[in-house]
C-alpha cells in the first residue's frame, strides 16, 4: 500500500504527524487500549509516541504494511490508529488492527475506520484480510462485523497477554471476493 490519504464515514486516514504527539500518547496510554494490545509501552508517554511517529509507523511502511492516524474528518484531530501488518505477499494476506481513543469512542469511528482501511487493502492486492480479537473484548467483534468480516474461529493461545501467558483470538476474515 501507499501512504494514500482515505477519507470515508466522517473519518479520515493519513500518516502521523509532530502534532498528533499529546493525543497519541493519551490515546495509546488508557487502560483499554493498553489492555488489548500488549505490545504497546506501559505507560505510553510522549516519547513513546514521538518514537512511533519517526521511526514506528514509517517501518510498518517500509514493509509493505501500513500504519495510519485516524483523524477526525471535520477537524482532523487524531482518535485513533489503524494499520495493516502480518503481511505475506506470497499468500496475498494481511493482517488489520486499529485502536481508538476514549474521547472518541462509540461514535462507529472504528467501524468506519476498519472498512475504509480493509477495502483500500483489497483494491492494492490483498485476496485474504485477518482481524484478531480478543475473546473478552465484544466492542472489537462488533467492529469486525460492522467492517465486512466474517468470523471463521478461535486461534487457540495465538494472542500474548500483559505480564506473561497467551490468550485465545478471535480471527475474523475478509476476502476479496467477499460481498
Amino acid at each position: 500500500m501507499t501512504p494514500e490519504v482515505i477519507e470515508a464515514d466522517g473519518v479520515r486516514l493519513r500518516q502521523f504527524r509532530p502534532a498528533d504527539v499529546a493525543d497519541l500518547a493519551a490515546g495509546c496510554g488508557d487502560p483499554v487500549n493498553l489492555r488489548f494490545n500488549p505490545g504497546m509501552p506501559q505507560p505510553y508517554t510522549e516519547a513513546d509516541a514521538r518514537w512511533w511517529i519517526t521511526e514506528g509507523a514509517p517501518a510498518a511502511w517500509a514493509t509493505g504494511g501500513a500504519a495510519y492516524a485516524i483523524a477526525d474528518r471535520t477537524t482532523d484531530r487524531l482518535v485513533g490508529g489503524a494499520g495493516i501488518g502480518q503481511v505475506v505477499p506470497p499468500r496475498r494476506q494481511a493482517e488489520v488492527g486499529y485502536w481508538v481513543a476514549p474521547w472518541a469512542r462509540r461514535r462507529g469511528i472504528a467501524s468506519a475506520a476498519t472498512r475504509a482501511l480493509a477495502d483500500a487493502a483489497l483494491r492494492h492486492g490483498v485476496d485474504r484480510l485477518e482481524l484478531m480479537t480478543h475473546a473478552e473484548n465484544p466492542a472489537s467483534q462488533r467492529v469486525a462485523l460492522a467492517a465486512g468480516f466474517t468470523h471463521e474461529g478461535v486461534r487457540r493461545s495465538a494472542g500474548q497477554l500483559r505480564g506473561g501467558g497467551r490468550t485465545d483470538l478471535l480471527a475474523w476474515v475478509r476476502l476479496a471476493d467477499d460481498p
